[in-house]
């Protein structure tokens, strides 16, 4: 989809401008904003050789239609972004509606979220401390790198679950908005009535388990 266009594209390579949509064998590229796009859909050549050296692998080259698709970042960008959504399992009818209900809340340096409202899930990743306002009655925060997914119902947040990528940390705090007095297992909540927060203290795995997702139930 090209503006307002749709087409089949035929083998080779090219640029497209102002895409939409792409959809390939059942997958969908969606570009919330229009995006300027490389595409490539012909044959390749090569051999598993060339690919990773290896003594033992075949050194017969093989050829095949490859599907390629990918954004010409240019030379040394800077404060540059792009967006993209993958569909999978879609189909050509359902790809005008493809995203929707996603929403992306921010795609900076330090944050990165997005929203889905038919799933009412929030998730984030934190690469450094801070607070992202996620609606318009909630505010989530981290006081370290981390990632975080949020299950909500209406204005209530019914579960949490949190990661450290850096599999450094024994504990992740994270702050909500709203009142939460429930505790865990292995998380502990506090009612911070002068910051308006709910301060919650979650325990992380640790050892060979270091890394792995925990969720709690609110």
């Amino acid at each position: 989809m090209n503006g307002n266009q749709k087409s089949t594209v035929e083998k080779g390579e090219r640029p497209l401008d102002a895409v939409k949509w792409i959809l390939h064998d059942g997958i969908g590229y969606v570009f919330p904003e229009a995006q300027k796009v490389n595409l490539s859909n012909q044959a390749q050549t090569g051999s598993w050789f060339k690919i990773n050296r290896q003594s033992d692998s075949p050194k017969d080259e093989v050829s095949k239609d490859v599907f390629k698709l990918w954004i010409d970042h240019g030379q040394q960008p800077s404060n540059a972004n792009y967006q993209y959504i993958v569909v999978p399992g879609t189909s050509e009818a359902e790809m005008g509606k493809a995203g929707q209900q996603l929403r992306i809340l921010a795609n900076t340096p330090e944050i990165q979220a997005v929203s889905h409202s038919g799933l009412n899930i929030c998730q984030i990743v934190f690469y450094t401390s801070g607070n992202l306002k996620v609606s318009e009655n909630m505010t989530i925060g981290m006081d370290s790198p981390g990632t975080v997914m949020l299950k909500t119902e209406g204005a209530s947040v019914k579960q949490i679950s949190v990661a450290d990528p850096s599999r450094k940390l024994g504990k992740i705090h994270v702050s909500v908005s709203g009142k939460i007095m429930k505790s865990g297992e292995n998380f502990r909540s506090f009612w911070n009535e002068k910051k308006g927060v709910s301060e919650i203290a979650i325990d992380l795995p640790q050892t060979v388990y270091a890394g792995q997702s925990v969720t709690i139930e609110l």
